[in-house]
């Protein structure tokens, strides 16, 4: 959670006791959050690095992840827990490309048809970066949503940095179609330009 603001100082005089003027702690606070996840909504070129854990067709995967975008570009790795490269993705205007280590490379116009081609699950392009930071693609509140439902999957805030920044910290992505999936983020770093 974001740090509380600090309490109005007590000044004593003469007279009564008087309270320096300014907001309320809890609307000073809730100011805070608001322009953070702003901050965090509007920025175009950002990159984390973290931890996963996936869950699919009876299938787990655990590992090391990469993500970089400047709005336009994109390159995304996929590391072995201990830290081996197994893909990298890159995001372009002519489209995604998806090399693995096995020499294996895919093209296509979009990173979700690659995505389902891999994996079965459908997640829409352009939603990915806003739920990395735990924003959905639609802007519709602009406090911090812990959890929300769209184009199929409920995207699930656990845990948020508390440097004031509103990144997430720890998230859960779950396809409603398939329940007994889930990708758990663990989002270690976090540099924005």
């Amino acid at each position: 959670m974001l740090a509380a603001c600090s309490a109005a100082l007590l000044l004593v005089g003469c007279a009564s006791p008087h309270r320096a003027a300014g907001p309320a702690p809890a609307a000073a606070a809730a100011r805070v959050a608001d322009q953070a996840v702003e901050r965090l909504r509007s920025a175009e070129r950002f990159a984390l690095t973290g931890r996963f854990t996936a869950r699919h067709d009876g299938q787990q995967l655990a590992g090391q992840f990469s993500y970089r975008t400047d709005g336009a570009n994109t390159v995304a790795e996929v590391f072995s827990p201990v830290g081996t490269v197994l893909a990298r993705l890159t995001v372009d205007a002519r489209g995604a490309t998806l090399a693995l280590t096995d020499g294996t490379v895919r093209n296509d116009a979009s990173v979700a048809s690659l995505l389902e081609q891999f994996t079965g699950l459908k997640v829409r392009d352009e939603a990915l970066p806003h739920w990395l930071r735990g924003l959905p693609e639609a802007h519709t509140a602009m406090a911090p949503t812990d959890r929300f439902v769209e184009h199929g999957w409920a995207v699930e805030v656990l845990t948020r940095h508390e440097d004031g920044s509103a990144t997430p910290r720890r998230m859960r992505w779950q396809p409603e179609a398939s329940p007994d999936s889930e990708i758990v983020w663990v989002l270690d770093r976090w540099v924005f330009d």
